[in-house]
């Protein structure tokens, strides 16, 4: 069952998985990046260098992976003065 104190969320929530859907409400990822010249959609989440994705986010990463959806992982390091270096992720 999911956390949350919201009685609807819950319902709807008990309904599902007993359908046999299992409930993601953590791990998505930070921004949905939508480019609407190519109706392309992309969805990133941004880490500190050196992090790691969260047990919740690598299970989402592979539910994107499953339904085909871009699913990205940005490392962001300090570069300098207001400065960031920028770096894909294989995960």
């Amino acid at each position: 069952m999911i956390a949350t104190k919201n009685e609807s969320e819950l319902a709807v929530a008990g309904l599902l998985e007993d359908h046999g859907y299992k409930i993601l409400k953590c791990g998505w990822p930070d921004f949905a990046a939508w480019r609407e010249s190519d109706h392309s959609i992309r969805f990133l989440e941004i880490k500190p260098k050196g992090a790691k994705l969260r047990k919740s986010q690598q299970e989402m990463k592979k539910v994107f992976d499953q339904i085909g959806m871009e699913f990205t992982t940005i490392e962001v390091g300090k570069a300098g003065n207001h400065s960031y270096t920028f770096e894909k992720v294989d995960c």
